[in-house]
């Protein structure tokens, strides 16, 4: 496989043209599990990873630690000397 790595790809004329090249022209070849894995090896490892992610999204609540900011429309005359 390293081998194939190290190699050129030879490309048609239509290919090697950008203004001809059509994504049909090009044969695309995925590894052994979609995405390498990420998305798990079957449906049931899907939902799981989903389910995980959404709780990791929302682990941490920012509104408590949000600074306080003035209120612009409220605001008085700002202080000038």
């Amino acid at each position: 496989m390293l081998k194939e790595k190290n190699t050129l790809v030879e490309l048609t004329p239509e290919q090697s043209n950008p203004y001809l090249a059509r994504p049909d022209h090009f044969e695309v070849t995925e590894a052994d599990l979609p995405f390498h894995g990420q998305c798990g090896k079957n449906q049931r490892e899907y939902q799981k990873l989903l389910k995980r992610g959404e709780i990791e999204a929302n682990a941490s609540n920012f509104a408590n630690d949000a600074e306080a900011h003035p209120n612009v429309d409220t605001a008085k005359k700002p202080h000038t000397a």
